[in-house]
């Protein structure tokens, strides 16, 4: 077998891998957020995640374009253009997220009322600010 078919293997198992490991942490979270939140706030958790589902919106393909200049430039060997390339996406990146994170703030204060029960509207703005730091540290580390 050669190089490139064993990288084809290897790169086959981590993503069998990964998909198990997903798998394996969702259901342990669900099993812990039911425990934790209970079954009547699990709708609310849901649907706070799908707002904040919205933000992955805000990469607008930085991280997948990342790739491609990083490698033709690594392959030209000019690290000091990849560096250049790396530090403005990050800081482009975090700068359109943290402006998205404080848009849907805000706005879930006005219209999470329309959606939620208002014995859950704090409860809601709680869960929120959670999942939008969860958001701003999953979009960094992409």
């Amino acid at each position: 077998m050669n190089l490139y078919n064993k990288q084809i293997v290897n790169n086959s198992l981590f993503t069998v891998a990964q998909i198990i490991i997903v798998s394996l942490c969702t259901f342990f979270l669900y099993r812990y957020i039911i425990a934790t939140l209970g079954l009547e706030k699990l709708g609310l958790w849901s649907l706070i995640l799908s707002i904040t589902s919205l933000g992955n919106i805000a990469q607008v393909g930085f991280t997948g374009s990342l790739v491609k200049f990083s490698a033709e430039l690594s392959f030209e060997k000019n690290y000091k253009k990849i560096n250049a390339v790396l530090n403005s996406s990050i800081l482009t990146i975090g700068g359109i997220i943290m402006l998205l994170v404080l848009v849907i703030f805000f706005l879930a204060n006005f219209f999470l009322g329309y959606f939620v029960e208002s014995k859950w509207q704090s409860d809601g703005m709680y869960l929120l600010s959670f999942a939008l730091v969860s958001l701003c540290i999953n979009c960094e580390a992409r």
